[in-house]
């Protein structure tokens, strides 16, 4: 069957627009685009990529990242996780302490952007080597961890206190706060009574006269 030439033309037009399409796509899941996180730690940070070069593990990428406190008390510290890309690393970071563990990247506040009031926001960046999307953050303040009600303590158990006998020799006893320790021993264990000592009727010593000098002993 013959094809006209519009046809064919209208053919490559679709093809080159698909071809277009991926490249818009791919695209914009690497350079220029943003992943957020929900503020559900009392923060949402956001990563954008702000801009990249090269290809695959040779090339490397500047990311971008802000923090802003979602809570309704101020925040004095925040901490942002994310997960490496396949090849990638952290080559440096700036306005925040970057430490990676496997593939796992920590970012701490430095000391002069950690405290951040109700909505206020600061932004710190890393740059990568090897190209990836922006990565999805994990965040979290100090606004998010619940106060310490303090140490609770065990009510005593009522009831008799705990009693030992000699069968419970070189055994291990717990005792909660209230109790005491009771010891039920035989006659033979009951410590001897040493008679007192009789009393010795003893002269004190003469004492020496201050005007007596002590005597001397001399030798040959």
């Amino acid at each position: 069957m013959a094809v006209s030439r519009r046809s064919t033309l209208a053919v490559c037009g679709i093809v080159a627009g698909t071809g277009l399409l991926a490249a818009a796509v791919m695209t914009s899941a690497v350079a220029g685009a943003a992943a957020s996180t929900p503020g559900d730690g009392g923060c949402r940070a956001t990563a954008r990529i702000d801009s990249q070069w090269g290809t695959g593990a040779t090339g490397g990428q500047v990311v971008s990242v802000t923090v802003t406190n979602t809570s309704a008390t101020t925040a004095t510290k925040w901490t942002v996780t994310w997960t490496l890309g396949t090849g990638q690393r952290v080559v440096a970071a700036w306005n925040a302490a970057v430490s990676t563990t496997g593939t796992t990247v920590t970012a701490v506040n430095a000391s002069y952007n950690g405290v951040l009031a109700p909505a206020a926001s600061t932004t710190f960046g890393a740059q990568l080597s090897g190209l990836a999307p922006a990565p999805a953050l994990s965040c979290g303040n100090d606004t998010s961890t619940p106060p310490s009600s303090g140490p609770t303590s065990a009510t005593p158990p009522s009831g008799v206190d705990v009693t030992v006998t000699q069968a419970d020799n070189q055994r291990t006893v717990t005792l909660l706060v209230g109790q005491t320790l009771g010891v039920a021993l035989g006659p033979d264990f009951l410590p001897q009574r040493s008679a007192a000592p009789a009393s010795r009727n003893c002269r004190p010593a003469a004492a020496i006269p201050p005007d007596n000098p002590s005597p001397r002993r001399t030798t040959l």
